[in-house]
């Protein structure tokens, strides 16, 4: 063979034998995060009313955990996150929710934020 054709032939079966490297890792790493995948919870029905329903997002809102809830996710504003989450438990688990769903049960339903 000459010094080219052993070029070429090496080449090739370097090739092939990348590719064969690159299926064989795609595959282990499938592999792998298929045993890191939890199992998502099933969905029951909600034991909250449309009312309680309502005025727990209108609390979330009015807390500002809807603003910062994206930005947490990647690492942003997570202290703000944070204390919008400590205010809506506040106001969740104080007199403002029963408040919040007394007002939507006389018929002033609609939801809305502090913004």
């Amino acid at each position: 063979m000459s010094t080219q054709a052993n070029r070429n032939h090496f080449a090739a079966s370097a090739k092939q034998g990348l590719i064969a490297l690159a299926c064989v890792l795609t595959v282990g790493m499938a592999h792998a995060a298929g045993n890191d995948i939890v199992d998502m919870p099933t969905v029951s029905a909600s034991t909250l009313s449309r009312a309680e329903a309502v005025a727990d997002l209108n609390l979330w809102r009015r807390a500002g955990a809807d603003r910062y809830a994206d930005d947490a996710r990647y690492g942003l504003n997570v202290a703000a996150y944070e204390d919008a989450v400590a205010q809506y438990q506040s106001l969740r688990q104080g007199p403002a929710f029963a408040q919040e769903v007394a007002r939507l049960l006389q018929g002033n339903t609609t939801t809305h934020a502090a913004r």
